[in-house]
């Protein structure tokens, strides 16, 4: 296992952690491309960075989805408090595993139903989609309502044809599934669409 590794480590590595899921979101960059994730999917485990120690939780989870992703955890079982008191140790703040237990199986349910099946397949295409958001309170109406433009719409294909589209906005939108069909996505939630 290595944290973060490089090119030169990742043949002998069975898991890395901690591997760049997301841009450093400079003001220069208009998209994040989860490039190291496409390539390396299919040939080895990672993850993101530990997903207590994220700010948003369901952004993270979405990113998993996205890039394929396994999830880790940094987690305390005893002693936290002692950390909290640590000037060297207190950034572990949200460690106890007593705390997170239910979130941890929670979450890893929700990751494993979605990716298990895709596990061992490439990466094929990723796309940045638009989408329409619809304030109408009755529903949508594909007619009306605003085009979504910002790249917060995802869609991730796999070599068996399994397809995934991530909604990072805090809306519902309604995107294209292709072959003239169209698949409404959940706000900060995704669509699996089988091969």
């Amino acid at each position: 296992m290595v944290n973060g590794g490089n090119a030169y480590s990742v043949p002998y590595a069975d898991h890395i952690i901690d591997i760049a899921t997301d841009s450093s979101n400079l003001l220069r960059a208009s998209e994040s491309v989860p490039f190291v994730t496409m390539v390396l999917h299919g040939y080895t485990n990672y993850s993101g960075s530990a997903i207590n120690m994220e700010g948003d939780v369901q952004k993270t989870l979405l990113k998993a989805i996205e890039t394929g992703s396994s999830l880790y955890f940094t987690l305390c079982y005893q002693n936290t408090t002692a950390l909290k008191e640590s000037d060297e140790y207190n950034k572990y703040y949200s460690v106890s595993y007593e705390i997170w237990k239910d979130d941890m199986i929670k979450y890893y349910e929700l990751i494993n139903e979605a990716l298990a099946d895709v596990q061992a397949f490439k990466v094929v295409d990723h796309q940045f989609l638009e989408g329409k958001f619809n304030a109408n309170e009755e529903g949508f109406d594909e007619d009306a309502g605003y085009v979504v433009e910002s790249g917060s719409i995802v869609s991730v294909e796999y070599e068996n044809g399994t397809k995934f589209i991530v909604n990072y906005n805090s809306f519902p939108v309604i995107v294209s599934a292709g072959e003239g069909e169209t698949v409404e996505v959940d706000a900060l939630s995704f669509v699996k669409i089988e091969g």
